[in-house]
């Protein structure tokens, strides 16, 4: 190859490389910062708050950061709190959080490339007071003998998260607080469940539902729920000639005036032997004796009272005390035995009286099968 040709080839080689650079330089100089806009402040709360951005031009380079800066002062930027938005994303609402309550901020669209950093509008706003919450509570389910299911509704955050929620419930307050039992519930749903353990047996609670925010704790409504009863246990079943400490009587008219005779015991009970009238026509009847319950629980006898029509279910008296008593064979025939449970009895001592009272017309009376149920 001579020498012109070698001069030919490095000439070109020069003209392209300079025109390369030349045209690098070129694209470089048309390089500009991105264009955005801030579109409008979105929901305000106490402590955060969306602002809707656009991102207009990228100023024909890769944007490489996209964003809210915000603060208290006017004009903010990049150097104040910013939140970052997604580049890929033209138009997008962006949360800007960690604000205080009561408070008027500051805000624009930012977006940076290559070639630098731009700007939207400043738009102001002001955060929502901070209040307590409201909360409302649900009505007991699932009642055990030592658990129950109870559940609230957080109606208002009072502007600021809820950092706890829960029951809180007491059996001798009617007003229960955090200070009492509590259950706290977890997760972010406004509506939650939590179970009650460790309760006791056959007793009142208050429960209530509370709820805690930056400002203070709030309480719902007040409910009552009683757990379940332990069962009543046959404990003793007396046959009447093995009661021990009986007194047995029965009333009848005798000339002018009613007269009282101990009642006997006879082998014609509900099984084997019991007490009753051993005479006939008599006005009315009393057996009484004592007995201590180790806790609450209640009382079951045969009994056959009656006139041939109609059965007679008597008085129950605990230390002098009335309480309630019930058939339960109600609807029966009344020359049938007759199953009688009382209302419960207290634990303790107590003087137990069952008493006819005094009728003007026929009625045989008896008692057979005593039984305590604790």
């Amino acid at each position: 190859m001579n020498t012109r040709s070698l001069f030919l080839i490095f000439a070109v080689s020069c003209l392209f490389a300079c025109n390369k650079e030349y045209l690098q330089w070129n694209l470089d100089k048309k390089k500009t910062p991105p264009e955005v806009t801030t579109v409008a402040v979105g929901e305000v709360f106490a402590s955060s708050a969306f602002i809707e951005i656009q991102l207009d031009f990228n100023g024909n380079s890769e944007v490489t950061q996209l964003g809210v800066c915000f603060g208290l002062q006017n004009d903010p930027d990049i150097n104040s709190n910013i939140a970052l938005a997604e580049v890929s994303d033209l138009t997008q609402s962006v949360l800007i959080s960690g604000l205080e309550p009561n408070k008027v901020y500051y805000a624009r669209a930012f977006a940076q490339n290559i070639a630098g950093v731009s700007y939207g509008e400043s738009l102001s706003f002001a955060t929502l007071p901070v209040s307590a919450p409201t909360i409302s509570t649900s009505q007991a389910s699932n009642v055990t003998l030592n658990s129950v299911q109870i559940g609230g509704s957080v109606l208002s955050d009072g502007g600021s998260g809820i950092t706890e929620k829960g029951i809180c419930y007491s059996s001798t307050s009617n007003t229960p607080t955090t200070a009492h039992s509590k259950v706290t519930a977890s997760g972010n749903d406004a509506s939650f469940t939590v179970t009650l353990s460790g309760l006791e047996n056959t007793t009142t609670y208050y429960a209530r539902a509370y709820a805690t925010n930056n400002l203070g704790t709030s309480y719902g409504n007040t409910i009552t729920f009683t757990t379940a009863s332990v069962p009543d246990v046959l404990v003793e079943t007396n046959n009447c000639n093995s009661l021990n400490g009986i007194s047995a009587l029965f009333i009848s008219w005798q000339g002018s005036s009613y007269q009282s005779s101990p009642m006997c015991i006879a082998n014609n009970g509900f099984i084997g032997s019991c007490i009753n009238d051993c005479v006939s026509n008599p006005a009315g009847a009393t057996i009484e004796f004592q007995r201590t319950f180790t806790q609450v629980g209640h009382i079951r006898f045969r009994s056959r009272a009656y006139d041939g029509n109609s059965i007679r279910v008597p008085t129950i008296y605990i230390d002098n005390s009335t309480i309630g008593a019930t058939d339960l064979n109600a609807g029966t025939p009344a020359n049938n035995w007759h199953l009688i449970k009382s209302d419960n009895i207290a634990s303790g001592p107590h003087t137990i009286r069952i008493e006819w009272s005094q009728v003007s017309v026929y009625y045989d009376y008896s008692i057979d099968e005593i039984e305590f149920w604790e």
